[in-house]
Protein backbone atom coordinates (compact mmCIF):
# COMPACT_ATOMS: atom_id res chain seq x y z
CA UNK A 1 0.00 0.00 0.00
CA UNK A 2 1.10 3.73 -0.84
CA UNK A 3 1.10 6.93 0.93
CA UNK A 4 -1.29 7.95 -1.92
CA UNK A 5 -3.62 5.08 -2.62
CA UNK A 6 -7.40 5.63 -1.28
CA UNK A 7 -7.69 2.55 1.17
CA UNK A 8 -4.56 4.58 3.24
CA UNK A 9 -6.55 7.84 2.78
CA UNK A 10 -9.58 6.25 4.42
CA UNK A 11 -8.00 4.78 7.35
CA UNK A 12 -5.93 8.05 7.89
CA UNK A 13 -9.51 10.07 7.89
CA UNK A 14 -11.01 7.24 10.26
CA UNK A 15 -8.45 7.30 12.64
CA UNK A 16 -8.15 11.58 12.90
CA UNK A 17 -11.97 12.29 12.35
CA UNK A 18 -13.98 9.62 13.96
CA UNK A 19 -14.34 9.59 17.90
CA UNK A 20 -15.47 6.41 19.48
CA UNK A 21 -14.75 3.64 22.38
CA UNK A 22 -12.18 1.02 21.19
CA UNK A 23 -11.27 2.76 17.98
CA UNK A 24 -7.13 2.41 18.25
CA UNK A 25 -8.25 -1.33 18.41
CA UNK A 26 -9.62 -1.30 15.37
CA UNK A 27 -7.43 0.83 13.92
CA UNK A 28 -4.63 -1.05 14.53
CA UNK A 29 -6.30 -4.29 13.44
CA UNK A 30 -6.90 -2.37 9.75
CA UNK A 31 -3.79 -1.08 9.83
CA UNK A 32 -2.38 -4.91 10.42
CA UNK A 33 -4.81 -6.63 8.17
CA UNK A 34 -3.99 -3.78 5.21
CA UNK A 35 -0.78 -3.70 5.78
CA UNK A 36 -0.93 0.06 5.81
CA UNK A 37 2.08 1.42 7.79
CA UNK A 38 3.83 2.60 4.73
CA UNK A 39 7.95 3.43 5.91
CA UNK A 40 8.68 6.79 4.89
CA UNK A 41 7.97 10.80 5.97
CA UNK A 42 4.85 12.27 5.56
CA UNK A 43 4.54 15.67 6.60
CA UNK A 44 1.24 16.13 8.32
CA UNK A 45 -0.94 17.73 10.44
CA UNK A 46 -2.16 16.70 13.93
CA UNK A 47 -4.23 18.80 16.94
CA UNK A 48 -2.99 22.26 13.92
CA UNK A 49 0.74 21.54 14.15
CA UNK A 50 2.91 20.47 11.78
CA UNK A 51 4.50 17.39 11.68
CA UNK A 52 6.90 14.80 10.03
CA UNK A 53 5.62 11.51 10.78
CA UNK A 54 6.59 8.32 9.54
CA UNK A 55 3.32 5.82 9.59
CA UNK A 56 5.62 2.68 10.10
CA UNK A 57 7.53 4.52 13.22
CA UNK A 58 5.95 3.18 16.49
CA UNK A 59 6.40 6.40 18.36
CA UNK A 60 5.28 8.51 15.70
CA UNK A 61 2.35 5.59 14.59
CA UNK A 62 0.54 7.35 18.04
CA UNK A 63 0.56 10.43 16.47
CA UNK A 64 -0.08 9.74 12.51
CA UNK A 65 -3.00 7.18 13.07
CA UNK A 66 -5.39 8.28 16.10
CA UNK A 67 -4.71 12.28 15.32
CA UNK A 68 -3.77 12.83 18.78
CA UNK A 69 -1.90 11.33 21.94
CA UNK A 70 -2.33 10.86 25.68
CA UNK A 71 -5.01 12.89 25.77
CA UNK A 72 -5.77 12.16 29.61
CA UNK A 73 -2.08 13.08 30.13
CA UNK A 74 -2.18 16.14 28.36
CA UNK A 75 -5.90 17.59 29.78
CA UNK A 76 -4.01 17.49 33.37
CA UNK A 77 -0.93 18.93 32.00
CA UNK A 78 -2.62 22.08 30.66
CA UNK A 79 -5.07 22.30 33.97
CA UNK A 80 -1.60 22.29 36.16
CA UNK A 81 0.92 24.40 33.93
CA UNK A 82 0.20 28.52 33.29
CA UNK A 83 1.53 30.04 29.96
CA UNK A 84 4.63 31.36 31.75
CA UNK A 85 5.64 27.65 33.11
CA UNK A 86 9.19 25.70 32.53
CA UNK A 87 8.80 22.71 31.22
CA UNK A 88 11.34 19.97 30.69
CA UNK A 89 10.76 17.02 28.33
CA UNK A 90 12.95 14.53 29.53
CA UNK A 91 14.09 11.71 28.02
CA UNK A 92 11.59 13.04 24.75
CA UNK A 93 11.43 11.08 21.40
CA UNK A 94 10.49 13.66 19.48
CA UNK A 95 9.29 16.29 21.83
CA UNK A 96 5.40 15.53 21.51
CA UNK A 97 4.50 17.01 25.27
CA UNK A 98 7.16 20.04 24.62
CA UNK A 99 5.59 21.02 21.18
CA UNK A 100 2.05 20.75 21.81
CA UNK A 101 1.72 22.36 25.32
CA UNK A 102 4.40 25.26 23.93
CA UNK A 103 1.28 25.84 20.74
CA UNK A 104 -1.21 25.52 23.65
Amino acid sequence: MTCRSLLFKLLVCYGTRCEHRGKWWILSYLRKWLRADVDGNLEVVRNGINWILNPADFVHADIFWPGAKDRWDIYHLKQLLNSDCVLLDVGANIGFYSVYLASV
